[in-house]
């Protein structure tokens, strides 16, 4: 199937769609490093960002995997910082299962890799950053034409 942009873009957008519809995260931000203003944002929130790619082909399909880092930002609130991120990171790797009809169609697989807590501010904020490992597939060089394998 030839699409209007390229596969990984239709699949950075099912990724960001997914992690939307968990009901703990506030907004999600699709970039490394992505500016918020602390004082004014709405806890918890998430940015994603995936890191170098590498490439395979095999049987004309080009295979790319890369690692998905996910770092959600939360507030101490009703419940203990480290709880809110033990309940967020299990709805993540429910999220960006393969359940999920838009990950399943654009991806090959996603598979949780690691996860790491932070605290900062006087333990008044936590950052939890969750690792998956990504693959997926398009037609040998081209990468507008989705290809399941």
């Amino acid at each position: 199937m030839t699409l209007d942009k390229p596969v990984k873009t239709y699949l950075m957008n099912a990724i960001q769609a997914a992690i939307g519809k968990i009901s703990e995260i506030s907004q999600v931000k699709h970039g490394q490093g992505v500016p918020i203003d602390q004082d004014t944002a709405t806890y918890p929130w998430a940015s994603f960002f995936d890191e170098a790619e590498t490439k395979s082909t095999k049987n004309r399909v080009t295979i790319k995997s890369f690692d998905l880092v996910v770092q959600t930002w939360v507030k101490k609130g009703s419940s203990d910082i480290d709880d809110q991120m033990d309940v967020i990171d299990s709805k993540l790797e429910m999220a960006l299962s393969r359940d999920d009809q838009d990950i399943a169609l654009y991806s090959r697989t996603i598979e949780p890799d690691r996860s790491e807590k932070f605290v900062v501010d006087d333990l008044e904020t936590g950052i939890l950053q969750s690792v998956y490992k990504v693959t997926y597939c398009h037609a040998w060089k081209n990468p507008y034409e989705l290809v399941k394998t």
